[in-house]
């Protein structure tokens, strides 16, 4: 189990990874579409989406 300084840390780099992919597919979004790479959008989305999920169940379980 973490303690609560891990758990805040964890908390911290999980919403860092999920703000700097939110950005990553704004700028891939945002591209002309003849200069967007389909498969890295395709990807970064469903990172993010991964990384959500998780966030959110961890906030769940933890109650913060």
């Amino acid at each position: 189990m973490l303690t609560a300084n891990e758990a805040f840390l964890v908390r911290e780099a999980v919403r860092e990874k999920i703000e700097t992919l939110r950005e990553a597919v704004r700028h891939e979004s945002a591209k002309h579409p003849t200069m967007q790479d389909i498969r890295t959008l395709k990807h970064f989305q469903a990172e993010l989406e991964r990384y959500e999920v998780a966030y959110q169940k961890m906030l769940n379980e933890v109650g913060c």
